[in-house]
């Protein structure tokens, strides 16, 4: 993610397939990795200063939904 020279006003992220947000093998899922990028991002206050962010995280499986929700 980086700022162009006007910079953005709008960020959507959309994962159509997002699943419990960690691997069974620990490893971290779209959803956590989405998420970890902007909060380690070194321009993060910049972006959220300037943007507004929207994450959907769409998942079928009702359980999937559940851990998502933790």
């Amino acid at each position: 993610m980086t700022l162009g020279p006007t910079g953005f006003k709008r960020l959507l992220y959309i994962d159509t397939h997002a699943g419990r947000g960690k691997h069974l093998t620990g490893e971290l899922g779209s959803p956590l990795v989405a998420l970890s990028t902007l909060l380690n991002h070194t321009a993060r206050e910049a972006i959220l200063s300037k943007a507004r962010l929207h994450y959907l995280f769409i998942e079928r499986d009702t359980e999937n939904v559940a851990a998502l929700q933790l």
